[in-house]
């Protein structure tokens, strides 16, 4: 989680309701902008310790926190009521949640525990839908590649490598993953063009210059 309210408010998990109130009251004194003008932080942290009182002070709310919390399963601060804590699977929710529809880091999050647990069509599907909000996440594209992998659509998976390196040529793995799957396709001078445009961008990398040594001797 990318947000913990508990630690916002520097109280343990297992605070009463009165030590959560005053840990808000002694904070919201300390950082109010009022007390901070010339703190731009200060409006921010304020609003973060408002969310998670907000949350914390409801005994229906906090206990909804309280099992997301525990699965790590609560992206980016979502409030609790966006998320349906019932006894069926957290993940059959998640395509009538708006929230998850508007917000590309939510769905990485959450498609990183469906990618977790060996569910990579829903992954995939949510990694997607990430990518149509946000077209220049590199991060985005890198969890699509490693579903389409596991899903054994390689053609895809390299298409999906090649729009990444556009976006981001400093990610080295995205260049070796590449290179593998164009060598595993029986693509040998792919594979080391490919190892060569990333030796523009890593040129004292030792493992790249192994990997670039090693095709040339396979293709004799």
């Amino acid at each position: 989680m990318d947000k913990d309210y508990y630690q916002i408010l520097n109280v343990p998990p297992d605070a009463s309701p009165q030590q959560i109130k005053k840990a808000y009251v002694d904070l919201v004194k300390q950082f109010h902008p009022d007390r901070n003008p010339k703190d731009p932080r200060s409006h921010e942290r304020t609003k973060s310790l408002n969310e998670a009182y907000a949350v914390l002070k409801d005994r229906k709310q906090r206990l909804q926190y309280d099992r997301l919390r525990e699965r790590q399963g609560m992206p980016d601060g979502a409030a609790p009521d966006d998320i349906d804590p019932g006894e069926q699977p957290f993940f059959h929710h998640l395509h009538n949640m708006m929230y998850f529809k508007k917000n590309p880091r939510a769905l990485k999050n959450v498609a990183l525990h469906a990618f977790n647990r060996g569910d990579y069509a829903l992954a995939e599907s949510l990694l997607e839908r990430g990518i149509r909000l946000s077209p220049e996440d590199d991060e985005l594209y890198m969890g699509l590649s490693g579903c389409l992998f596991h899903l054994g659509r390689h053609d895809q998976c390299a298409r999906v490598l090649e729009k990444l390196l556009t976006l981001n040529p400093k990610d080295a793995d995205a260049w070796f993953n590449l290179a593998w799957l164009q060598e595993n396709d029986g693509d040998l001078p792919g594979a080391w063009k490919t190892l060569q445009r990333a030796q523009d961008h890593f040129p004292d990398m030792a493992e790249l210059k192994s990997r670039i040594a090693e095709i040339e001797r396979k293709m004799g």
